[in-house]
């Protein structure tokens, strides 16, 4: 998060208000580091931790509960979803406020709905921090109709994912071994020369797998199973349309 580091303290006089203690983790060290020193020089006590100090029971490192905790995460899908329940599951801190690189979108949602209390840009200016973190430890709702939205936005996303999940498990064995294929870049004619079949054979497998994915394309099926593979939120893609093919 070098944003926050490069920014001078706020000049609205945060610095002389009641001291508050954050804690900042991040698998990666000189960068919380680098966080938490810019959170002091705006007089907030802040301490930079890895993911393993984060204990369960209350404490932190043997201190008392924490009011509030700053995670840096720049991964995205489920391993920002598991890295937000861990620190939750853990104990020790109140308060969970995200940074994050993932652009806002359902993925922000399913942060709120995984324990986190507030999720911020990565960009964030120190000033906004500082000032969610006195927010958030007042225990006062900074977003409550944004956030909402967020949290609808992952629902909506989770229910196309469910339905896609479903599509995929409804593919035989030899379609999915076809759209892998698609995936990988083959032509219908070289998938039907590495599987020692006729092209005909191929090209009824791909429309059977377009029909059953609810797409009319191949680009559009490939991009639904990347979109799977890669474990993204949004199931359903624009591309090729969402209408029920036929074979």
């Amino acid at each position: 998060m070098p944003d926050l580091a490069g920014h001078p303290p706020p000049s609205s006089g945060q610095g002389g208000a009641t001291s508050l203690e954050v804690v900042v983790v991040s698998d990666q060290a000189l960068i919380a580091e680098a966080v938490a020193a810019a959170l002091r020089a705006t007089g907030l006590e802040a301490n930079a931790e890895g993911w393993a100090a984060v204990l369960p029971a209350g404490t932190v490192q043997g201190r008392q509960l924490l009011p509030v905790g700053i995670a840096l995460i720049e991964s995205d899908h489920t391993d920002m979803l598991t890295s937000i329940r861990e620190l939750v599951e853990r104990g020790g801190v109140t308060r969970w406020i995200v940074l994050t690189a993932v652009p806002p979108g359902p993925l922000w949602g399913a942060a709120l709905e995984a324990g986190a209390t507030l999720v911020m840009p990565r960009s964030s200016s120190l000033d906004q921090v500082v000032a969610a973190a006195r927010g958030v430890a007042s225990g006062g709702r900074l977003r409550e109709v944004e956030d909402a939205g967020l949290r609808s936005a992952w629902e909506r996303a989770r229910g196309e994912r469910e339905q896609l999940l479903e599509a995929f498990a409804s593919l035989t064995r030899s379609e999915r071994e076809v759209l892998d294929q698609l995936y990988a870049g083959r032509t219908v004619q070289e998938i039907a020369d590495s599987r020692d079949v006729a092209v005909v054979t191929v090209r009824h497998q791909v429309r059977s797998v377009l029909r059953k994915l609810g797409v009319s394309s191949q680009l559009a099926a490939v991009a639904r199973y990347a979109r799977l593979r890669e474990g993204g939120p949004g199931a359903s893609g624009t591309a090729g349309g969402t209408g029920t093919g036929s074979s």
